[in-house]
């Protein structure tokens, strides 16, 4: 017979051990380089550590940092700058610290910033009409590179609804709840993050519960 012993410290966890690692923000779309020398845009991403006791520490400069191609976009330090000359090239940008991972993805473009968000609605939802318990599905869409672009997958999506009225998920799916009271209204926002710490954003119409 084998008899297995353990103490208590072999299912210690410290306090301060990294639980995760979250990446601000998550997506961004900057402009493409002009040119084989010039750099295009560049913008920070804040890697945040949220240890197992609940404190939340930036780790940023002692992260790991790499991109999934080099040609489009680098990082050093959690700086991201475009050195690709083409729009609609995308790549993510990864950090590691303390055995956890997370990511940022990047989106280009060439030609000027997009000014405004268009969300798109499926046209069998009628805004106005909403039935408890519906599903549907937002799309983003800016103009980029001179065309209009989906950017559904490259926006942050929130809500101003009641957590009892509906939620928006992170790539765009809303839920009417069930909890939801006729004649409850919301609207639901799409923002997209530029380079120096600048957004550019859209909002539905309001929606409203039959």
């Amino acid at each position: 017979m084998v008899v297995l012993t353990a103490s208590c410290d072999d299912f210690f966890v410290s306090e301060s051990s990294t639980q995760s690692l979250t990446l601000s923000p998550s997506s961004v779309i900057l402009k493409a380089a002009p040119d084989n020398i010039t750099s295009g845009d560049s913008t920070t991403v804040t890697a945040t550590a949220t240890t197992v006791g609940g404190s939340n520490n930036d780790v940023s400069a002692s992260a790991t940092w790499s991109s999934s191609d080099n040609t489009i976009a680098t990082v050093v330090g959690g700086t991201v700058t475009v050195v690709g000359t083409a729009g609609g090239s995308t790549a993510t940008i990864t950090a590691t610290f303390d055995g956890k991972s997370n990511t940022c993805k990047v989106l280009t473009y060439t030609g000027p910033a997009p000014a405004t968000i268009t969300i798109s609605i499926p046209g069998n939802v009628v805004p106005a009409a909403l039935a408890i318990g519906q599903q549907f599905q937002l799309t983003a869409m800016a103009n980029l590179s001179g065309g209009d672009t989906d950017i559904t997958q490259y926006v942050t999506w929130t809500t101003n609804a009641a957590g009892t009225v509906a939620t928006v998920s992170s790539t765009g799916l809303v839920t009417v709840l069930n909890t939801a009271t006729p004649a409850s209204n919301f609207t639901v926002t799409a923002t997209a993050n530029l380079a120096n710490n600048t957004t550019v954003s859209g909002t539905t119409p309001t929606f409203i519960v039959l």
